[in-house]
Parts: structure tokens; C-alpha cells; sequence
């Protein structure tokens, strides 16, 4: 019964969720040379938003060797190549590209450059926050993951 209720607080916080951005075609997902977050980590993150009712598709995950960004990808890196957010003090970064869009309707993304650190105490956490918003999920203050302060 408890597991009953818990799951249902869950799947309600999801509920009040809002997508910012989204795709019009499943990305590819690309974790750069530098980066440490492993394959069965962006896994997991998918698993977790499909406990939460979001089936994100994608291409495919990938290592690659080097890292340009391309179109319709999601790629992963450490703060390595990227030190804005660690100077800024945040746990993550994920930066969009878009095209531009219509008043009032969701942009739509062509790339995302996501930035995990390699020395966080909530890495898994840091990483469901931001695989969230590669897929368009904004903040929202009542979702553990996607709260504003993890």
C-alpha cells in the first residue's frame, strides 16, 4: 500500500511538468571523450523519466572519439570543456539550441550540449536533472529531480 501511495505522489509531481522545448525528430545522444558519465548512466535516465510517464526516443547512445556538436543530437560532456557552469556554482548545465518558434508555441530543439561535472555527491541526480531538460523539461519547484536546486 505504501509503495502504492509513494508511486502515486510521484507520477502527480510529473503531471506538473512543463516542456520549454522539443524535439521533431529522436535525437541521437553522443557522451564526449572527456566526459565520465558512462552509457548505463543516460540508461538509467531514460528508465527514471519513464517512471515518471515520459518515454523519451532517441537515435541511439553513443562514444564518440571527438565532439563537434551536431543537429539533432544530444551530446555529454565534463566541465572539462566547459567551465562557465562550474564558475557560476551550478551542479550541471545543459544548453540548448533552437529554432525559432511562433509566440506562444513550444521552440523546437536542433542541439544539446549537456555539462556534468565529474565531482558531484548527487551525480546520478545531476544527470536525470539534466537528461530532463535535453529533453525540454523546464525547472519546476514540486519535482524532486527538476527542482532548481538539487
Amino acid at each position: 500500500m505504501f509503495l502504492f501511495l509513494f508511486s502515486m505522489i510521484l507520477n502527480s509531481k510529473a503531471n506538473e511538468l512543463e516542456f520549454i522545448y522539443q524535439w521533431d525528430t529522436k535525437p541521437k545522444i553522443v557522451i564526449c571523450p572527456d566526459s565520465k558519465v558512462k552509457k548505463e548512466d543516460v540508461e538509467a535516465a531514460l528508465e527514471f523519466w519513464k517512471t515518471q510517464g515520459f518515454n523519451f526516443k532517441t537515435k541511439g547512445i553513443y562514444y564518440s572519439d571527438h565532439c563537434d556538436l551536431e543537429y539533432h543530437t544530444i551530446q555529454i560532456s565534463d566541465y572539462a570543456s566547459n567551465e562557465e557552469p562550474r564558475i557560476r556554482g551550478e551542479l550541471g548545465a545543459t544548453n540548448v539550441t533552437w529554432i525559432s518558434w511562433d509566440s506562444g508555441e513550444t521552440k523546437t530543439l536542433e542541439t544539446v550540449d549537456v555539462n556534468i561535472p565529474v565531482d558531484s555527491a548527487n551525480r546520478h541526480d545531476v544527470i536525470f536533472h539534466e537528461i530532463g531538460h535535453a529533453f525540454g523539461l523546464a525547472h519546476n519547484d514540486n519535482h524532486f529531480i527538476m527542482t532548481p536546486k538539487l
